[in-house]
């Protein structure tokens, strides 16, 4: 059986402790901590730190090895921590998805929560989301696919982004390059012109 580990420490020796005795010791400390030591010149100390998802460290096999050498240590410094329970994590899994579901799903992002009022903190900023859609709109080969799902929405995005206090004034050039590119596809930006006029 093992389990998640996190151990970290430092030793030094007393100057007096033959060479050989010191390699034995650090044998021995690597063997139960199940990971390297190494010397740090500039603090004249021996270092180890270590995540282990497979450990069969313990604190009964460290003391061992600590009680044995323990005359030959002027310091002995070590933390064993168990992880057996994530502080955060995160999965997420979603189906393969072709350029107009990805599309639709930055549009709905900027549209999200127009009737909740602002971002709240946890979400993109509208620029950051604009910054998004101008580069998946700039990649995307296929244009009708653009054109199907922006011409529809464009007057509410605009709309959206001036209820929401405007561009942020660094994301402004990204607005244009937006506009520009909408208008090379025959997209009607005239909403989002305005918008960004307002802010300027």
């Amino acid at each position: 059986m093992s389990w998640e580990t996190l151990v970290v420490g430092s030793l030094a020796f007393k100057s007096g402790t033959p060479e050989e005795i010191k390699l034995q010791i650090l044998e021995e400390l690597e063997e139960v901590l199940e990971t390297t030591i190494e010397y740090d010149a500039r603090w004249q100390e021996w270092k180890f730190e270590d995540v282990n998802w497979t450990s069969h460290v313990s604190e009964e096999k460290i003391r061992k090895v600590y009680n044995k050498w323990r005359p030959f240590f002027t310091r002995f410094s070590v933390s064993l921590y168990y992880l057996s329970e994530a502080d955060y994590s995160e999965h997420d899994e979603a189906e393969d998805q072709d350029a107009k579901a990805i599309l639709e799903g930055i549009v709905d992002s900027l549209l999200r929560g127009e009737n909740d009022g602002d971002l709240g903190e946890e979400e993109n900023s509208v620029g950051e989301v604009l910054e998004l859609l101008t580069k998946f709109v700039r990649g995307v080969k296929d244009r009708d696919v653009v054109r199907e799902v922006l011409t529809p929405k464009i007057d509410r995005i605009a709309e959206v982004i001036a209820e929401r206090g405007g561009i942020e004034r660094e994301k402004m050039p990204v607005v244009l390059e937006l506009i520009g590119v909408l208008e090379e596809m025959n997209i009607p930006a005239e909403g989002l012109k305005k918008t960004l006029l307002e802010a300027a």
